[in-house]
């Protein structure tokens, strides 16, 4: 028997994907959320920004300019990760426009 290898996204991640398709134009009800005291609530937050950017054409300049800190989970990541290490994100804001600001040419 030979065993292909195949990828199944964790469900959280996929009912993460399906909530932000549902609610994208909902999202300033997650804002708040970003300067909770728990850091799991501004964990999730974070993330779901993230993918609900995915689904605009153009990201809203209001996420873009969002300046509440990055929960410390997530700044871990941010210095991990060689594409975005050394780049000075330290806000919301830094990293969605990180990610979903096009590159100057």
């Amino acid at each position: 028997m030979v065993r292909l290898p195949s990828y199944t996204p964790w469900r959280g991640k996929r009912l993460a994907q399906e909530f932000v398709r549902k609610f994208r134009d909902d999202y300033p009800f997650l804002l708040p959320f970003l300067s909770s005291e728990e850091e799991f609530l501004r964990v999730s937050a974070v993330e779901l920004l993230e993918y609900l950017c995915c689904h605009f054409e153009t990201v809203p300049a209001e996420l873009l300019a969002l300046r509440q800190p990055l929960p410390d989970l997530i700044k871990e990541e941010v210095e991990l990760n060689h594409f975005t290490r050394g780049q000075g994100i330290e806000t919301v804001g830094d990293l969605l426009c990180n990610e979903y600001l096009p590159e100057d040419d």
